[in-house]
């Protein structure tokens, strides 16, 4: 073999040397790496949990020691007031000089401001009535930005006299509650309620007895009962009328329904008002206007009413109906005319105190 051979064969036989020397080191030194890594991977998580407790315990607030070394603490609430109920009023002003301050309630569903009370304000003012005239609106209401309602509460007896009270407080002096069917109810209770501070009260179409009917339709007794036995049947029929609902498929007969519902929990609503007493022994002096063709409040209730109370004093238009409409458009401003004249004979007729 020649000497190139050899050194080829040396070269090799040196290099197999060197790798064998080689091969244990570098072995030693990734288990010696791998090593580390792991420690290192099982050691964050105890760091990170160290790194937590420390942060806590630095947020963590000192207990300022109280009386006799007990622990006290500062209770910080935040504040919700709660704001009182928007109520819209629209504001009139009749004649010139001292005035009188009246309030008018609507009706149920209705709105202030109609025909109806147009038509007796002008017929006040034409006969020298100056007054300050405020129309609230007797429930809550939600409108867009053009002003027209998107949603709206439910009229009952309480949330218009929660409406009404805020308006009548208000007023410096004395007022005169103006009311209009469910609103005509509502001033009875009012002015017991404020009885130093109604001067009187002008009724077109009340609606006495109105709860009296709708428990005589149910019940078929001719007298309110117990609040509590009343407030169970009422119960009874309001889960009935649900029911019915859920299961009619009719839209019209649905919307019927919906409609006698609502009637309903307004009249359930009525029953913590006590309508026997607020409609008996009326203090104030009251005038009331009624429709013989009302057909919402009967005549018979209302003639019953200003003949059990010394205070009122009734007058009754032929073939008008709940709102004082009549058979002509004349007539019709005729007669509310003719209630803005009586009325302001009326006032006029007040003790001045």
């Amino acid at each position: 073999m020649s000497t190139a051979g050899w050194r080829f064969l040396d070269v090799g036989k040196g290099l197999a040397y060197a790798t064998s020397m080689v091969r244990p080191l570098l072995i030693a030194f990734c288990l010696g790496t791998l090593a580390s890594l792991a420690s290192q991977g099982h050691a964050a998580p105890a760091n990170r949990t160290a790194m937590k407790a420390k942060k806590a315990k630095a947020k963590k607030a000192k207990i300022p020691r109280g009386r006799e070394g007990r622990p006290t603490r500062k209770v910080e609430r935040a504040l919700h007031p709660v704001k009182p109920p928007k109520t819209e009023v629209q504001r009139y002003r009749l004649g010139e000089g001292p005035a009188k301050t009246v309030i008018f309630l609507h009706g149920l569903g209705g709105e202030p401001g109609g025909p109806m009370m147009r038509g007796v304000l002008k017929g006040m003012q034409n006969h020298g009535v100056s007054a300050h005239v405020f129309a609230p609106l007797l429930r809550e209401v939600r409108r867009n930005d053009q002003g027209e309602i998107v949603s709206q509460s439910r009229q009952s007896m309480t949330e218009q006299l929660r409406h009404a009270r805020g308006v009548i407080e208000a007023q410096p002096g004395k007022v005169i509650l103006f009311g209009h069917s469910f609103g005509a109810k509502a001033a009875l209770i009012l002015a017991k309620e404020y009885p130093n501070k109604v001067e009187a009260i002008v009724a077109v179409a009340p609606s006495v007895k109105m709860l009296h009917a709708y428990w005589k339709s149910l019940s078929g007794e001719s007298g309110l009962a117990e609040p509590a036995r009343m407030q169970a049947v009422f119960a009874t029929r309001q889960t009935d009328l649900k029911t019915r609902i859920a299961n009619t498929h009719d839209p019209v007969l649905k919307e019927n329904l919906a409609e006698s519902l609502n009637y309903h929990k307004i009249m359930r609503d009525l029953i913590g008002h006590q309508e026997a007493q607020f409609e008996t022994g009326v203090k104030v002096p009251t005038m009331v206007f009624h429709g013989d063709m009302d057909q919402a409040v009967s005549k018979h209730y209302v003639r019953r009413f200003a003949e059990d109370n010394h205070n009122v004093k009734l007058v009754t238009y032929p073939k008008h109906d709940h709102s004082l409409m009549g058979p002509s458009a004349k007539t019709t401003r005729d007669v509310r005319l003719d209630v803005g004249r009586r009325t302001a004979e009326f006032l006029s007729g007040l003790r001045q105190d």
